[in-house]
């Protein structure tokens, strides 16, 4: 992924540490509006920094593994209401990065859009 791999560390890392931090007011309140403007506004910033969308959606899928990683790090033991607790908190973040990759992918293609009206309203002034 070499978009990715230029962005600057400190980029990468405060999209993690913003997405970690406020993972858990999301996943109780959870604030549908608000994440879809946040990651549609990630989602336009990406199509800007000419990223290519696999690499914006795998970044993504990489911080879920990182997050599902952790929950299952914490220890959770063999009782059968842990067993539970630790898979409705997977289904939660399942279904929480679900929805933060369908926000980042529609800002991508609606900047995109933005970007192919613009090219097309330039070729057709300069073909008059």
């Amino acid at each position: 992924m070499p978009h990715l791999k230029d962005m600057p560390e400190s980029d990468l890392h405060l999209i993690s540490q913003r997405t970690l931090h406020n993972l858990s007011g999301w996943l109780h309140n959870n604030p549908d509006q608000e994440i879809a403007h946040r990651y549609e506004e990630v989602g336009h910033q990406r199509f800007r920094d000419g990223m290519p969308l696999c690499e914006a959606v795998r970044g993504m899928q990489l911080l879920k593994d990182s997050a599902e990683d952790y929950v299952r790090d914490q220890g959770f033991t063999a009782t059968s209401v842990e067993i539970f607790a630790e898979e409705e908190l997977e289904n939660r973040l399942g279904h929480f990065f679900d929805l933060l990759i369908f926000h980042l992918v529609k800002g991508y293609e609606d900047e995109m859009r933005k970007a192919m009206a613009l090219a097309a309203k330039g070729a057709a002034a300069f073909s008059h």
